[in-house]
């Protein structure tokens, strides 16, 4: 399983390092970061060895390797979770929607089928 892991997390790696697109399922739905939004980005910067970027793309980009050895031990994975939720509502309420990689996504796909249901509204209902 731990093996399964390190290669999605090198694909990932690879797949934002080259085509710099969000490979985040949450994000490219919703349109705004999840709890773990920046972590790739920061894992890209230590390889170049940037310690500060590291940090501003993901704070708690070192507890990953945590998670990867208490995987299954649900406290431990509680409290993990818990310290995450916190620090994505700070930056959420620090950075969103405007820095990296807090940013909004303007086109998710819930978004566009918001704002295709809008224009139907204003354009057929609403006259």
């Amino acid at each position: 399983m731990q093996y399964k892991i390190i290669i999605i997390g090198l694909f990932s790696i690879f797949y934002v390092s080259f085509f710099n697109k969000s490979i985040c399922i949450f994000y490219n739905l919703f349109g705004i970061p999840c709890l773990t939004c920046g972590i790739t980005r920061a894992y890209i910067a230590l390889f170049h060895l940037n310690l500060k970027k590291s940090f501003i793309f993901h704070p708690l980009f070192l507890l990953v390797p945590f998670l990867i050895i208490f995987r299954l031990k649900t406290k431990i994975l509680s409290i993990i979770f818990f310290i995450f939720l916190i620090t994505w509502i700070i930056r959420m309420y620090l950075y969103f929607p405007n820095v990296e990689p807090m940013t909004f996504n303007k086109n998710a796909i819930y978004i566009k089928i918001f704002n295709t249901f809008i224009y139907f509204f204003k354009t057929y209902v609403h006259k």
